[in-house]
């Protein structure tokens, strides 16, 4: 994570991991509201929850909040009707419900693909 060197991982709180199937449920659906196309969401594979942090402000110091988060494998059809390919999208919660704003498909500055936040391969 860009920004993150020399943070506490260990002692950052940020509060009860949330139910884990609901937190899946929550996060498809909170997905699904800004595809072009919700109807046509594939999900593949979600990761464990991991810790992160969110800028609440616009660089402010001290505006950074630990928030559990997982990353979610989407494929879904795009505005000419074709599908995309899997994405990964990361979904942070706060006091267990998805942080619509913080919502957005993984770029080369997070992956979701590997290390702490490797995917789950699970049986569809």
């Amino acid at each position: 994570m860009a920004g993150s060197a020399g943070v506490n991982w260990a002692a950052m709180n940020p509060g009860p991991v949330p139910d884990r199937a609901a937190a899946e449920a929550q996060a498809k659906d909170a997905i699904r509201y800004v595809l072009k196309d919700p109807d046509s969401a594939q999900f593949r594979g979600t990761t464990p929850f991991f810790k992160t942090l969110y800028n609440f402000g616009f660089g402010a110091a001290g505006s950074y909040e630990p928030l559990w988060a997982l990353c979610v494998e989407v494929n879904a059809k795009n505005s000419y009707g074709g599908y995309t390919g899997y994405q990964s999208w990361l979904v942070k919660f706060r006091n267990g419900r998805p942080v619509r704003d913080a919502l957005g498909v993984m770029h080369s500055e997070y992956d979701c693909n590997t290390g702490p936040m490797q995917f789950a391969r699970r049986a569809s």
